[in-house]
């Protein structure tokens, strides 16, 4: 998981500091104010399935360490690491709208397939007596809930942080 964040976070760095090339000089984008929040948030959202997974784990079938959890998600991100090296060399070519729609598909592989696929094969293999529909609309419950929670958050502090800045002005 750590390549393809670090990938990532390479692959939108170039492709903001190319874009930022067209601005005339007026924006400068350093490395660390990509890496930071996209680290940050990728780090949020694979902590969020990774909850949400042994949560309904522990409700709906066998219990399962997190442990186990995180490395059930990480042994299939070799796809996503891949599209992500692919959009990499795409973009420090300069073709940013082939780079950029690789890289969103291999950011909905790693942020959303591949956790429902982990959580989906896990319960199929084992389950308790309830309905596995049951344990997945949990789990889909699970996500909405918690990634709404963040979500809020994220935009107050951004809401705040606009706030300030225009009174500076």
């Amino acid at each position: 998981m750590a390549v393809y964040i670090l990938l990532a976070v390479l692959s939108v760095y170039f492709m903001a500091r190319s874009l930022s090339e067209y601005s005339f000089g007026i924006v400068e984008i350093g490395f660390m104010d990509v890496a930071l929040p996209l680290t940050l948030f990728a780090a949020v959202a694979i902590g969020i399935h990774a909850t949400a997974i042994f949560v309904t784990f522990k409700l709906f079938s066998e219990p399962i360490s997190l442990k186990a959890v995180i490395h059930g998600i990480g042994e299939f991100y070799e796809v996503p690491v891949a599209l992500t090296a692919v959009s990499l060399v795409l973009l420090l070519f300069k073709s940013y709208t082939v780079g950029f729609g690789i890289l969103a598909i291999g950011a909905g592989l790693a942020f959303v397939t591949i956790p429902m696929f982990v959580m989906i094969s896990q319960l199929v293999r084992q389950s308790k007596t309830i309905d596995k529909f049951y344990a997945f609309l949990f789990y889909a419950v699970f996500l909405f809930v918690a990634g709404a929670l963040i979500s809020v958050l994220a935009m107050d502090s951004q809401l705040g942080e606009l706030m300030n800045t225009l009174n500076m002005l």
